[in-house]
């Protein structure tokens, strides 16, 4: 009987996310040749892009000292043992780009549901600046570096700035590979709440009208970087420590 475990894109449960330190970039292969003569310096590339993630959690107690909801070392351990190497693959965020610049930058809405009905409790619906995700309003290509985009709010500047994160699903499926992108220049909505949005890496694939475009805690597929990643350093007082890199996987094929 075949285990369909060993094919599972393995996402870090909530409760074990955050970090003491962290790192979240786009790295690139390249090549470049230097003249003998002049010392000019002449890149080819990059070839491809690919995100790396560095990933140092907080001290982990063990299970006899940790308060209900908090993660372990031993939570920890063995949710590195599950991807077997660099075998297996892990969904991971950038906590500290969980959220477009302007939905941070600007006050969250409140209103009632559609029957001017408050929550049970009398608190009013509380929305965010931007919405969780927005829409591809055109299709577009594989290598693409900008898409066109529909649902933001309408007339707005910098609705979307550099550095902020966009994940890509297709018919709102998140992938089993790597569909995450930066922003690399401000983008603008007309009066329909369309934008151009230009980024890096170039589209890891087509996309079609409709589909999915995340705004809000958009994710990417790695492996470890090696086996030795996210190796537990126990220490007295049942505490634990790691630290955990990861590459992005890309499609196969």
């Amino acid at each position: 009987m075949t285990d369909t475990l060993l094919n599972t894109v393995w996402t870090i449960p909530r409760h074990m996310r955050g970090a003491v330190q962290s790192q979240f970039y786009l790295s690139g292969n390249s090549i470049e040749s230097t003249s003998p003569w002049t010392g000019e310096r002449t890149p080819y590339g990059p070839f491809v892009q690919f995100f790396i993630a560095e990933i140092a959690p907080p001290t982990l107690n063990g299970p006899a000292k940790v308060n209900e909801g908090q993660a372990t070392w031993r939570e920890w351990q063995g949710f590195i043992t599950r991807l077997r190497g660099t075998s297996g693959l892990v969904r991971a965020t950038d906590y500290y780009r969980m959220r477009p610049t302007y939905d941070i930058k600007h006050k969250m809405t409140t209103g009632p549901w559609s029957d001017s009905l408050p929550w049970s409790d009398g608190e009013p619906w509380v929305s965010p600046a931007l919405p969780d995700f927005v829409i591809f309003d055109e299709p577009c290509t594989t290598g693409d570096i900008s898409f066109v985009v529909r649902g933001l709010p309408p007339d707005t500047d910098e609705v979307l700035v550099p550095g902020d994160l966009i994940e890509g699903r297709p018919e709102g499926i998140a992938t089993p590979y790597g569909n995450l992108y930066e922003v690399v220049h401000c983008a603008r909505t007309n009066s329909d709440g369309k934008a151009r949005v230009y980024i890096q890496p170039g589209l890891r694939m087509g996309f079609v009208a409709g589909d999915m475009a995340v705004l809000r805690e958009p994710t990417s597929v790695f492996r470890l970087a090696d086996s030795r990643q996210g190796i537990v350093s126990r220490s007295l007082g049942n505490i634990g420590n790691l630290g955990i890199k990861l590459i992005e996987e890309f499609q196969n094929g």
